[in-house]
């Protein structure tokens, strides 16, 4: 079992999910207001 693997795809999912949710609250604000 490599340490990096896991943990890398697990950051980068992470990270998607992030961004995926700032996108959503941004398009939330500017039709929302």
């Amino acid at each position: 079992l490599q340490p990096g693997s896991v943990s890398r795809e697990q950051a980068v999912r992470q990270v998607k999910n992030y961004v995926a949710g700032r996108l959503a609250l941004r398009e939330l604000a500017t039709t929302g207001a």
